[in-house]
């Protein structure tokens, strides 16, 4: 039995047992997260080079690094896979 639901458009968010689960609403079954492409989240960005996310984000932020694109509905970053190479063979550049 859920301990806390909430409904947050069209979802039910359950704490079950510690986890958030979320319910789609018109069939109550629980809701994948589904990706749109094969890019990457900066947190995986920052594990494929070995640095930690904060790293990663104050290296944007001084110009080190160059900004990706946004993704236009949320503003995630959109982190190709030619750019994560791009910032590998920087970061060894720099390493050497």
């Amino acid at each position: 039995m859920p301990n806390y639901v909430h409904l947050v458009m069209g979802l039910y968010f359950a704490l079950v047992s510690g986890l958030v689960i979320a319910y789609d609403l018109t069939t109550m079954s629980p809701r994948k997260r589904v990706r749109k492409s094969d890019n990457l989240l900066t947190s995986e960005v920052a594990s494929v080079l070995g640095i930690s996310q904060r790293t990663l984000l104050r290296r944007l932020a001084a110009g080190i690094w160059p900004e990706p694109m946004r993704d236009p509905e949320n503003n995630y970053r959109m982190w190709r896979p030619i750019e994560v190479q791009q910032l590998r063979e920087a970061l060894e550049r720099e390493r050497q």
